[in-house]
């Protein structure tokens, strides 16, 4: 095993803050520049939560974890509500805080790249091996590709959710015997996770597998899978009762009907994080999911030869990748009817860097462990992924002001000048006489864009 106490040199250290640094800079200035204090699309929905806390009336648990769409947002509502209490709901805040929990996400990753790289394989240029990695990673973790999770701070739900899965997963991989805390705490973050965004509810079949392959490699009890699965029902049980299906979206079926259309939404879904719309008239999206898959299959072909597939400290990245990959699953199944091309927005980007991430992390290790030419090889394609992302990060960048902050102005100018009528399907918000509703209020309660101290 490589020595874990590997002391990195001054210069190494410093190439290791620089690459964790500026990406993450570089983001928190788009957030900065761009943020604006208006409320856009779903996060209108609040409003009905703040009315009953200003006029005082009971807000319960099931109103808190009532359906929105195919979500129970629980945990963000009550983060959202609390933002808003302090701030006059100044959503400025709502986006810092996605930021924060980004940092946090980051942080999580590097913690097991550095367990996996130091305690699974003996992989020479260890440091070097860290360092790309580390920089592949903060790129894509704080790529502005996903500008629709970073600018609305409704999107808070999907950090909040990734990072539940993140903690789920590193409390069943972090020590060699699972305790009674590890378990509570895991069971925990799935309750998070579950209750910020739907796809948390794969974090209970996924725990059940990751327990399951624990319980192999250590011959551990059976206890906690038990236990796991006991409140996995429960849970799903709490969660689907009383589920309706949204009525504007497409049948489940349609995946079954139109099998090519599901394939291609699942592969526009993975690929969107590297073949983004700056080229996706050039290569499609599914070209992107389809190498991934590819590259998926290869690395777990090398991973098996070595017997490194299957290892505790693994397990976390492997839940990652099964997160990010049964995600596609089943929004595909829920959204090929809107057709393949909505796999490609940018609020589903979060979640599909999952799965470029575990490329990233096992391929940087492979490549390192079997091939001479690591270092160039690892040092082109590094090059070559930062190019494409910056190029990417230019574009949007140059049309942030159109898509947020020119059309957020237009839309507050409409609301404080009493120009949206009952029939308009604005895109604001789709209903028109609930938003002038619920625009009187913020005016009345000065909430908002309202309150002259959010400016």
């Amino acid at each position: 095993m490589t020595n874990i106490s590997a002391k990195f040199s001054v210069k190494q250290q410093a190439a290791l803050v620089l690459v964790c640094a500026v990406p993450a800079l570089i983001t928190l200035i788009f957030v900065i520049k761009f943020a604006t204090n208006f409320p856009y699309a779903d996060q209108w929905e609040l409003v009905p939560f703040l009315k009953k806390i200003v006029n005082h009336q009971p807000l319960t648990l099931s109103d808190l974890a009532s359906q929105h769409n195919e979500h129970r947002l629980l945990f963000p509502r009550l983060i959202m509500l609390g933002l808003a209490s302090m701030t006059h709901w100044n959503t400025k805040y709502e986006m810092y805080f996605s930021y924060f929990l980004l940092v946090c996400i980051f942080a999580f990753l590097l913690s097991q790249l550095f367990r996996l790289y130091t305690q699974v394989a003996i992989i020479p240029h260890v440091k070097f091996a860290i360092i790309s990695s580390c920089l592949l990673l903060s790129v894509l973790t704080f790529s502005v590709t996903q500008h629709d999770n970073l600018l609305v701070g409704w999107q808070l739900q999907i950090y909040l959710n990734i990072l539940a899965v993140l903690f789920c997963l590193f409390m069943f991989s972090h020590k060699e015997q699972l305790t009674t805390l590890d378990f509570i705490l895991a069971a925990v973050a799935g309750i998070i996770a579950t209750y910020s965004f739907a796809n948390g509810v794969l974090i209970w079949p996924i725990g059940f597998l990751v327990l399951l392959v624990r319980r192999q490699l250590n011959n551990s009890s059976f206890y906690p899978v038990l236990g796991w699965v006991i409140l996995s029902i429960v849970i799903l049980y709490l969660y689907l009762h009383n589920y309706q299906k949204p009525g504007q979206h497409p049948s489940l079926l349609t995946a079954l009907y139109n099998p090519k259309g599901y394939v291609l939404y699942v592969l526009n879904y993975l690929g969107t994080p590297i073949v983004e719309l700056r080229l996706a008239a050039v290569i499609p999206p599914y070209v992107g999911g389809a190498v991934g898959v590819v590259a998926i299959c290869l690395l777990t072909y090398f991973l098996f030869k070595d017997y490194l597939f299957f290892n505790r400290v693994s397990l976390f990245w492997h839940g990652l990748l099964l997160y990010a990959l049964l995600s596609a699953a089943i929004t595909g199944i829920g959204r090929t009817g809107f057709g393949a091309e909505q796999a490609i927005v940018s609020r589903y980007v979060t979640i599909s860097n999952l799965f470029w991430m575990w490329i990233i992390v096992f391929g940087v290790l492979i490549i390192a462990k079997h091939t001479s030419m690591s270092r160039p090889i690892i040092s082109i394609v590094s090059i070559g992924f930062c190019l494409v992302i910056a190029y990417y990060t230019q574009g949007i960048f140059r049309g942030a002001h159109r898509l947020y902050t020119d059309r957020f102005g237009q839309g507050e100018y409409l609301l404080r000048n009493n120009l949206i009528k009952p029939t308009d399907n604005s895109f604001i918000y789709p209903s028109g006489p609930e938003l002038i509703e619920r625009n009187e209020f913020l005016r009345k309660e000065k909430l908002s864009f309202y309150y002259e101290g959010n400016k």
